[in-house]
């Protein structure tokens, strides 16, 4: 016997896709961001000050998993 779920259970996973959609939105392509780790490895500033860090923090900061 199959079960549906309820209105509120599909809001819920409505709103939960609309912010993963909006997350994966939000970061640089994959060719940009191998290129941010590159130039930090490249200037030894791979560390939480560099822009491959912060930007990639700031998005998931703007956008947590739920």
């Amino acid at each position: 016997k199959t079960i549906a779920p309820t209105w509120e259970q599909i809001s819920q996973d409505i709103e939960t896709l609309k912010v993963k959609t909006a997350r994966a939105k939000q970061y640089p392509s994959v060719g940009e961001q191998l290129d941010m780790l590159w130039h930090a490895i490249d200037s030894g500033t791979l560390d939480k000050t560099s822009d491959f860090y912060t930007t990639l923090k700031a998005v998931k900061t703007k956008y947590p998993k739920a």
